[in-house]
């Protein structure tokens, strides 16, 4: 077994988001596969991750042609509220030092303290740290300090220059 991520439904491609909703109605294999081929029908989706037993779906997608809104949007066209979600915003920062396994356990054990943090996924192989976040409760800003906090350098994230 190797350490890349690619087999992982969860691991957002290159370039791509991933964005976590909780939909507490899906609560049985029929409506997981409803909410799924809902938001499959958005061209930007790469890769959707219904789980039945917390009540949630993963989404991975192409920010530049789909956003969370539209996500949170189709899954209510196929019947279920979203909880939570929306708000949220998904970013991902580079932290080049964060190589192993458990480096990436001391980020994971930093970022989920942050309030406000609702998903993280750190992928050692390439130093990246996708986070999803409730822009009311926390910022990018704190995201990074708390990476760094952790004794790792982050060089650069999507909410650059935002």
């Amino acid at each position: 077994m190797t350490a890349d991520d690619s087999d992982d439904p969860r691991a957002p491609p290159d370039g791509g988001e991933s964005l976590e909703l909780d939909v507490p109605e899906m609560d049985c294999p029929s409506c997981a596969g409803k909410v799924e081929s809902s938001v499959r029908e958005l061209d930007a989706v790469d890769g959707v991750d219904p789980q039945i037993t917390t009540g949630t779906v993963t989404v991975n997608y192409d920010p530049e042609k789909t956003s969370p809104e539209d996500v949170a949007d189709r899954i209510e066209q196929a019947g279920y509220a979203v909880e939570s979600g929306v708000g949220e915003t998904t970013e991902t920062f580079t932290a080049p030092e964060m190589d192993c396994a458990s480096c990436a356990g001391k980020v994971e054990n930093a970022v989920g303290a942050v309030d406000g943090v609702t998903a993280y996924q750190t992928q050692p192989t390439t130093g990246k740290i996708t986070v999803t976040f409730n822009r009311e409760q926390t910022t990018a800003e704190a995201i990074t300090r708390a990476v760094e906090n952790a004794g790792y350098e982050v060089t650069e994230s999507t909410a650059d220059g935002d």
